[in-house]
């Protein structure tokens, strides 16, 4: 009786530790920022009102003309429009950061279309990096 009593609360004590172990590395991983961030292209298309739903109110917002001057940083852009539209069609962007930690950021690239701003490119990177 004694044998089983010690079996089962030496099982216990592993569980309670492997749940603690378990909400210090959720914890850990919250406050590092490498927190999972959804992949940009899959949020190709989606409205602002849909981004906001899923990732909550941006750190940092930016609109400007879309034209041939971009900085490195907005480069990409021009994977998504044509030398012509980015010429003649005063494009305006608008541009939302959020923040993960003190490490990761995704930046997301809308552009008015039907009425409503939509995802045209989005990219993660390390707010360390140098563009």
């Amino acid at each position: 009786m004694f044998a089983k009593r010690t079996v089962r609360s030496t099982w216990l004590v592993w569980k309670a530790i492997a749940a603690l172990l378990a909400t210090v590395a959720v914890v850990t991983l919250s406050t590092s920022g490498v927190m999972e961030q959804p992949d940009p292209a899959s949020l190709t298309g989606a409205s602002e009102a849909e981004v906001h739903s899923q990732l909550g109110s941006p750190s940092l917002a930016d609109e400007f003309v879309l034209d041939s001057n971009l900085r490195e940083f907005r480069i990409e852009l021009f994977n998504h429009f044509t030398p012509e539209e980015v010429a003649t069609a005063n494009i305006p962007i608008r541009e939302l950061t959020w923040t993960r930690g003190d490490r990761q950021a995704m930046t997301l690239w809308f552009e008015r279309s039907d009425d409503a701003w939509k995802v045209v490119h989005g990219l993660i990177w390390r707010q360390d990096a140098d563009f």
